[in-house]
C-alpha cells in the first residue's frame, strides 16, 4: 500500500540505514461527548522525527468489528477548522489525517496534507497520506482516530511511515488502539473465564 505512496511522493530508491530517524506512537484515549450527549473518545497518532530529518509519508491499516469510527460531515475528512468550532462544536472531534505542517501542529504553515489513496469507512481505516513541506524534526500529530462510545477494549493498527533521511525505507509499527467493545479474542477469553468460574462454583 505505502509503496504506491512512496512513488507518488517521488522518494528515492531503497536506502539501507543503521538506525531509524523516525518513530511513531499513539496517545491514550481522551473521552468527550458530542453536542447531543453521545459519548466519544479519540486517540492521536504521532511521529517523532529526529533533528535534521523530515516526515514524508504514512499509511494506516485498521479494521474494527463494528461501525465505530466518527467523522463529522462538516470536515469531510479534512483537518478541523477552529473557526467553525463555535457553530459546529462536533467538528473538533472528527477523525482526520494531518501533517507536521498542518493543523494542529505548532509547525503549522498552511500546508495541506495530501491523500494518495483512501478506502476508509465507519469500520475501516486504510489510507496513505503525505506532505511535500520540510518541517524538520519534532513531535508531530499526523492523525486523529475518533470512535463512538467509551473505551472498553483494544485492537491493533498497523502503521507504516518514512522520512527524508530514510528514503524508500518503510518503518513499521503495530500500535494498540482503544475500541468501544472487546475484540473477538478478548471475548473468547472472557467467555472461557466465565466457564471456568462457573465450574469452580459448581
Amino acid at each position: 500500500m505505502l509503496r504506491k505512496l512512496v512513488a507518488v511522493a517521488a522518494l528515492a530508491a531503497l536506502t539501507a540505514v543503521a538506525s531509524a530517524e523516525i518513530t511513531a506512537y499513539v496517545t491514550a484515549p481522551v473521552t468527550a461527548a458530542l453536542d447531543n450527549g453521545d459519548p466519544i473518545f479519540y486517540q492521536d497518532v504521532h511521529v517523532v522525527v529526529d533533528a535534521g530529518d523530515d516526515w514524508t509519508v504514512a499509511a494506516i491499516d485498521l479494521m474494527l468489528s463494528g461501525d465505530f469510527l466518527y467523522q463529522d460531515p462538516v470536515n469531510d475528512g479534512n483537518p478541523p477548522n477552529p473557526a467553525l468550532f463555535g457553530a459546529f462544536p462536533d467538528s473538533q472531534f472528527t477523525s482526520f489525517y494531518t501533517s507536521p505542517g498542518d493543523w494542529p501542529n505548532a509547525a503549522y504553515n498552511g500546508a495541506i496534507v495530501g491523500i494518495a489513496q483512501s478506502n476508509d469507512s465507519a469500520s475501516v481505516l486504510d489510507t496513505d497520506w503525505f506532505d511535500t513541506i520540510d518541517t524538520g524534526g519534532g513531535d508531530f500529530m499526523i492523525a486523529r482516530i475518533t470512535m463512538l462510545g467509551t473505551p472498553l477494549g483494544t485492537t491493533t493498527a498497523h502503521l507504516q511511515y518514512a522520512s527524508a533521511q530514510t528514503p524508500g525505507q518503510l518503518h513499521d509499527s503495530d500500535v494498540q488502539i482503544a475500541t468501544p467493545v472487546p475484540e473477538p479474542a478478548g471475548l473468547v477469553l472472557l467467555v472461557l473465564g466465565g466457564v471456568v468460574a462457573a465450574r469452580r462454583r459448581g
